[in-house]
């Protein structure tokens, strides 16, 4: 009994560093966008709400700060399924049933980005069951800076466990892109980069 309990114990604080020390964890992001009251309220419930969900449709926000939302949620911690909320949101808006082709059709680039990238943090040790959806939004905003660097963390996340260097170099080419349009905030973008230079290695 005390031998399964030490185990347990073992699992959860094994599960914590790694949890801590992999990209969508460790890139706090959200830290760069504390001055918005919705962050506040994202980090406290870790709950998808309905003025989250307004704040996402409306092209009057940046989408900066539609994934810092999402960033400021986390990662699953408790079984809670954000992504659901929004699939279900996006079901009635569209009048469709839950259909990954028809949503790449029918949702703006910044719906597909948000739901992909809630789906990611859902599922820490899956997390490219996001990847498709975000990898659909990119296609309509080629450019965004932000589309971007959201895909080449997760990118880097996939790729963290068995090639360190390839996920450091997914992240570093945006990095290094003149072309992309900076929609993301400065202090944001140290704190993504503040965290690879820190872990890449021998990854020059």
């Amino acid at each position: 009994m005390i031998r399964k309990a030490l185990l347990t114990i073992v699992c959860l604080i094994f599960s914590f560093v790694v949890w801590a020390d992999a990209p969508i964890t460790a890139t706090v992001f959200w830290k760069a966008y504390k001055d918005l009251p919705i962050i506040k309220k994202a980090t406290t419930t870790r709950e998808l709400s309905k003025d989250m969900i307004v704040f996402f449709e409306s092209d009057k926000n940046s989408i900066d700060k539609k994934v810092a939302i999402i960033n400021a949620l986390g990662v699953n911690y408790g079984g809670k399924r954000n992504s659901y909320v929004f699939y279900d949101f996006l079901e009635k808006k569209y009048g469709v049933k839950r259909s990954r082709n028809k949503f790449k059709k029918l949702c703006t680039g910044d719906e597909l980005l948000c739901v992909g990238y809630l789906e990611a943090m859902e599922d820490y040790f899956n997390s490219g069951m996001g990847r498709p959806m975000v990898r659909a939004a990119l296609k309509k905003n080629k450019t965004s800076y932000t589309y971007n660097i959201i895909l080449a963390i997760l990118n880097a996340q996939a790729d963290f466990n068995h090639n360190w260097c390839t996920a450091f170099h997914d992240v570093d080419k945006i990095r290094k892109n003149t072309k992309l349009v900076k929609d993301f905030r400065e202090t944001g973008i140290k704190i993504i980069f503040d965290y690879f230079d820190s872990v890449k290695e021998n990854c020059d």
